[in-house]
């Protein structure tokens, strides 16, 4: 019998979300199975502190003097740290999350000359401007370092086909290389929190249709053409309303964009909330208005919920959701008039609610950490012939 693996994952110190949870839920299924897991985050966690399974072990680099920075920062400062982990500890295997920590882990291996294989999962699209399909996409500084790490990767986990396009692309994978996992979150758990009550009086008197967008308030989320379809959409129906659950920078810009369309009693921004699958059960519809995505999860969760949807044609993961328009209305990015029209539709003939949520059932959680479960330990098997 194999002796069991030693499996490091590497996350960021944000609070948890629903791929967060379907690590945790990974790492009991791997501790289940009589592996070890180190969960490795960049300076003091709160949230992981809280959420860290029973008999997994929680690393905090550079605890203290670390904790003044942005997520993003203590990756970089924490990569010499990282280094250290790999060869004192020599894990079998490396998992890193997103972007941010894909780039910290390759980058803290090449420091520390390990063998030590790392896997990468890829959440997101990055920009390319030689193809059409991806130079729209935010250019941000990191993806430079993209083309001279992910090379070295033992392989990559891609949350949608177009994602593993895309990072075929960039990162010159091979296509062997790379396997798509869907965010398969739908379980028991996301069900019982939809019944909980919703504290917003919108959603519980509900005497004028509710619409509701659901992700951080930053520039790929493209609220801007959310709320001046929202003024279009309330010229043509009259008391139309929107929700967004989320916070970040581009608060202040969307409070002032608010203002200036006249929609200071028809547009609430109550930030962040723990529980938004009870408010997907009692909105009228989810818009998701992205210029770019990987697999949003915020779609899948709202067709649990069995709430009606409308998305952009976004790159990518939209389309794969919802079978190109079988189970929600795509429109072009970016494009008012269209996404108007798509809401107006669907609020005059929303898909059943229960149709919704048989589609979401293909996106159960079981499925997901065995799949995880699956390519870790092949990475880390392969790791030791190396």
């Amino acid at each position: 019998m194999a002796r069991p693996a030693h499996i490091a994952m590497l996350m960021g110190a944000l609070p948890l979300g629903s791929r967060e949870r379907m690590m945790v839920s990974v790492a009991q299924a791997l501790m289940a199975a009589g592996h070890r897991v180190d969960l490795l985050v960049p300076g003091s966690s709160p949230h992981w502190r809280d959420a860290v399974p029973e008999g997994a072990r929680l690393i905090e680099l550079g605890r203290g003097w670390v904790d003044r920075l942005r997520n993003k920062q203590r990756l970089v400062v924490c990569v010499p740290l990282l280094a250290l982990y790999l060869r004192r500890e020599q894990p079998d295997v490396l998992f890193t999350m997103s972007i941010p920590p894909n780039l910290a882990g390759l980058a803290a291996k090449r420091l520390s000359g390990s063998r030590v294989p790392v896997l990468i999962r890829q959440s997101n699209v990055v920009h390319l401007a030689s193809s059409e399909a991806y130079r729209s996409v935010r250019f941000r500084r990191r993806d430079r370092m993209i083309p001279w790490l992910y090379p070295s990767a033992a392989g990559a986990i891609a949350v949608s086909h177009g994602v593993a396009d895309n990072l075929q692309q960039v990162a010159s994978l091979p296509a062997e290389r790379i396997r798509v996992i869907y965010n398969q979150i739908v379980g028991p758990e996301l069900h019982q929190r939809a019944a909980e009550p919703v504290e917003c009086a919108w959603l519980t008197t509900h005497e004028t249709p509710v619409l509701l967008a659901v992700g951080r308030l930053v520039t790929k989320k493209d609220y801007p053409t959310l709320l001046r379809a929202l003024a279009e959409l309330r010229q043509r129906c009259g008391d139309v309303r929107l929700i967004i659950l989320g916070e970040g920078e581009q608060r202040e810009a969307l409070e002032t964009l608010r203002t200036e369309l006249g929609l200071e009693q028809a547009v609430a921004l109550p930030g962040r909330v723990e529980n938004p699958f009870a408010w997907m059960a009692r909105a009228d519809m989810l818009v998701l208005s992205s210029i770019s995505e990987g697999m949003p999860s915020v779609l899948i969760e709202a067709l649990a919920c069995g709430c009606p949807v409308v998305a952009t044609d976004c790159p990518a993961g939209p389309a794969e959701i919802l079978e190109h328009g079988r189970y929600g209305r795509l429109v072009p990015v970016g494009d008012i008039q269209a996404l108007t029209d798509a809401i107006e539709s669907t609020l005059s003939e929303p898909i059943d609610r229960s149709r919704l949520a048989q589609r979401a059932d293909d996106f159960s959680v079981g499925g997901a950490i065995s799949h995880y479960q699956q390519a870790l330990l092949e990475a880390a098997a392969g790791g030791r012939q190396d």
